[in-house]
Formats: structure tokens, C-alpha cells, sequence
């Protein structure tokens, strides 16, 4: 008798919970759940009573990696039995899905049992380094240099003055001047030059990330090159996390306004023509050089603040580059979206729960109004009111239509007929399950082996 197969289900970004069992879609026992055990093939079963994978669901880079490693760990268990198995993943529940199989390529260790692995509306995102990294180990190096410098200038004082003075009136150390010419010294250098220190350490982290991008390119081409052919890519062109964190990527926020003095606003009218004289003046010479430094300094950190946290960036050395609905970089035609009936009705379902939700969420917008109530406050009872479908993102796993295309590829992949498929899938969603597999493999994997021929050439 064969192995059955299993299902392993992979939840994204804030759905984190210590119960296996629930109504999220990961969890035992869920609609979701139910529906896929109704639809899978017969040699493909949901884990019965091996624990799930779970991690923190933190919105941060590395709280996705943590995340990635630990299920390469994870997955040992059912590599060591050969044990088949699917995975499942919802969001950035994918992007650790992608770190996994980065990981394992990275060890030589390659993933033979995972059979086939699907992910849902998950936004690859794609980093670059903060400049080349170059100037910042010369930078880093030079303040280095001159910490040292600082440092040592007590001893510097000592046979500077050891070696203009009258050795018979030569008090060592013990001399005023050397005393006081040591402590301005340690005082200068660690008031100036340790945040120098600190500073060229950041920076030498863009090197350390410049060389990781350029290790982790190779890796991603051959995890790909192993794993792509197992994969289906679930996406909605109206995705609002796939789509809001595109628009983040150059994102330029100006919460600071410029300083400038304006005459022709009646309230400078009444003033003295010295404070006008000095507002020209200002707008001449001071201004253009507060707003040059200040301000555009302001602007520039509070919208790299806001946009890191956004995109959950904690790299210290690294910038988004994009957002790809692949996981690796591929032309517009590579991954296709789902087809536009399905996704139709994945906003009339949106769309509809979102309406029903205003009603029930309005008694709190006037008590917001009125002050009876905390922001913070109204956000939670808001996110006990949703259902998960007013928004497309979290609507995949919902839709029938959509377990259809998930229990197909398992089907296809696990060696499965169809005929033995609880349910038969619609012709249409057969016809894009293929497209989309051909699509990737003549944009994606075949340009992949024309790379690898002549990287071996």
C-alpha cells in the first residue's frame, strides 16, 4: 500500500494563533478545511493528528526568514519517512514557503517528497542593496582610522610634550597640561568620533547586503529550477496587499512643509517693514538652506520609516526593489492572474461584505466622533466584525472555485486521475490550470536552463 499524501497549510502575515483547531482556513476543522477534505483526491489526505506548522505572523522581513528556516526544519521530519506532501500557503505565508526551498538549496539538501506547493495571493518581494556597498567600506575604514587616532592622542600629548620640555623639568604623566590635554581628548573622541564609529558600521552592513543579493540570485534561479515546476501561483490583479505594497516601492511621503515668507499674506501686511526686510532676507539666504537640510532630511526619514514598516522591512542595509506575484523576477505574461470570471467573483463577494460591514460599524464611527470611545478601540471591535471576505486578499481560500484549482494541481502533481476527484473541474478552470503552467514554464523555467547552460559553458 502507497504513502498517502498529505496537505500542509502555511497561514500569512497577523493570523497567527496557538489552536490547531478554529474557523481560520489553516486550522482543523474549518470551512475550508472541510471543503478541501471533500474535494482532494482519495490518496491525498489533511493531517489528521500531526501537529501544524505555525510562526509569529509578524509583519517583518525577518520574522518571515526565521519563519522560512524553521520550516526547512520542519519538513525534515516528512522527508526522513518519505513522506509526499503539499503545501499550502496563504500571503507571506508563501514568502516562507520561498525561504524554505531557498534554504534547502543553500544546503545541498533538496526537498524530494514536497510533491507540489500552491500559494495565495503571496507578494514576492524583491530586494536591493543601498548603493554598491564599495564607498561604505572606505567610509567605515577612514572613521575606523580616525577613532583609533582619537583614542590614542593622550599618548600622543604625552611624547609630544616629553619631547619639547627640559627633560630635567619633566613631570610625566602627572603634568597638568598632559592630564587636561588627555581628557579633552577622550572626551572629543567619544563625543564625535563613536557616533562616526557607529555610523560606518551601518554602513558596512550595505556591503554585507550586497554580497548576500548577489549570493541569493543564484540561489533563487536554482530553487527555482527545482521547485517551479511544483508550483501554482493564486493571484487577483485586485489584490489590496499584492497592490498596496507595489505602491509603496519609491514611495515619497512630505509630511514637513517648507519654510518661506510671504508677503502677500495679509498677516505680514501689518508688520513692521524691518520684519519684511528680514522675511526677504530670510527667504535669500536662511530658508533655502534649512528647508535643503532640514527639511528634506525630515521628509526623506519619516517616509523611510513609514514605508519600511509598511513593507515590513527590517534589512538594515536593503530596499525594496519590487513586488512580483512570482518568485523570481519574470516578463508581465510569466504568472497569469486568475481568470477574470473567478475573479469577478471575488470582488462581488468583497464588495458585498464590505457593504453589509458599514452598518455594524458605524454606532462606533459616532462614538469616535462624540469621544466615547479610543481609536484603538474601534479598531479592534472593526477586526472582530470582519468575516475575512470584504477584502480579496483574504478571500482565496473561500471560494469554491478556487479549492477547485488547489485540489486539481495537487491531483496533477501527486500522479492523481481526475476520475478519482470527489469532484470534476470546470473545463474553463482546467483550460487557465494549464495555460498558467505553460506560461511559466516557456517565460520562466526554460530561460532558467538557457541561464544554467551558460553559467556550466
Amino acid at each position: 500500500m502507497s504513502t498517502p499524501h498529505l496537505v500542509l497549510t502555511i497561514h500569512g502575515t497577523f493570523a497567527a494563533s496557538d489552536d490547531e483547531s478554529g474557523t481560520a482556513w489553516w486550522q482543523r476543522g474549518s470551512p475550508t478545511w472541510r471543503a478541501l477534505e471533500e474535494r482532494l483526491p482519495a490518496e491525498v489526505k489533511m493531517p489528521a493528528n500531526q501537529p501544524l506548522f505555525g510562526w509569529s505572523g509578524e509583519n517583518t522581513e525577518w520574522a518571515r526568514y526565521k519563519a522560512g528556516i524553521e520550516l526547512y526544519g520542519w519538513l525534515q521530519q516528512y522527508e526522513s519517512r518519505a513522506q509526499p506532501y503539499h503545501i499550502l500557503a496563504h500571503s507571506h505565508g508563501g514568502s516562507a514557503v520561498w525561504v524554505a526551498l531557498k534554504e534547502s538549496v543553500r544546503r545541498n539538501t533538496p526537498l524530494n517528497h514536497l510533491t507540489s506547493w500552491t500559494t495565495f495571493g503571496t507578494p514576492f518581494i524583491k530586494y536591493r542593496a543601498m548603493g554598491s556597498g564599495i564607498p561604505a567600506v572606505i567610509v567605515a575604514i577612514f572613521l575606523f582610522v580616525l577613532y583609533v587616532f582619537a583614542a590614542s592622542a593622550p599618548l600622543w600629548i604625552l611624547a609630544l610634550y616629553r619631547l619639547r620640555s627640559d627633560p630635567a623639568e619633566q613631570t610625566g604623566i602627572t603634568h597638568p597640561l598632559v592630564i587636561l590635554g588627555a581628557v579633552a581628548a577622550a572626551a572629543v573622541g567619544g563625543a564625535l568620533l563613536t557616533p562616526l564609529v557607529y555610523f560606518g558600521a551601518r554602513l558596512l552592513r550595505v556591503r554585507r547586503e550586497v554580497l548576500w543579493l548577489k549570493r541569493d540570485k543564484r540561489v533563487e534561479r536554482e530553487a527555482m529550477n527545482q521547485y517551479g515546476h511544483r508550483w501554482l501561483g493564486l493571484w487577483s490583479k485586485d489584490d489590496e496587499a499584492i497592490s498596496g505594497l507595489k505602491a509603496t516601492v519609491g514611495l515619497k511621503i512630505s509630511l514637513l512643509t517648507p519654510f518661506t515668507f510671504n508677503s502677500d499674506i495679509p498677516y505680514y501686511r501689518i508688520e513692521t517693514s524691518r520684519i519684511a526686510e528680514f522675511g526677504k532676507m530670510a527667504n535669500l539666504f536662511l530658508f533655502p538652506w534649512i528647508n535643503r537640510l532640514l527639511i528634506r532630511w525630515g521628509n526623506k526619514n519619516i517616509s523611510s520609516v513609514l514605508t519600511r514598516t509598511m513593507q515590513g522591512n527590517n534589512r538594515p542595509g536593503a530596499l525594496v526593489d519590487d513586488v512580483s506575484v512570482g518568485p523570481i523576477w519574470g516578463p508581465t505574461e510569466a504568472y497569469l492572474p486568475i481568470p477574470a470570471a473567478l475573479n469577478q467573483q471575488l470582488v462581488h463577494t468583497a464588495d458585498k461584505s464590505a457593504q453589509n460591514l458599514i452598518p455594524k460599524i458605524r454606532p462606533y464611527i459616532g462614538q469616535l466622533a462624540m469621544k466615547g470611545i479610543g481609536v484603538g478601540e474601534v479598531a479592534t471591535e472593526v477586526s472582530h466584525l470582519m468575516k475575512g471576505d470584504e477584502l480579496i486578499h483574504t478571500s482565496y481560500y473561500r471560494n469554491s472555485a478556487v479549492l477547485d484549482l488547489v485540489c486539481l494541481h495537487i491531483a496533477e502533481m501527486a500522479d492523481s486521475p481526475q476520475s478519482s476527484m470527489p469532484t470534476a473541474c470546470n473545463p474553463e478552470l482546467c483550460q487557465w490550470y494549464r495555460r498558467f503552467r505553460k506560461s511559466v514554464q516557456s517565460h520562466v523555467l526554460s530561460q532558467l536552463d538557457v541561464i544554467n547552460s551558460l553559467a556550466t559553458d
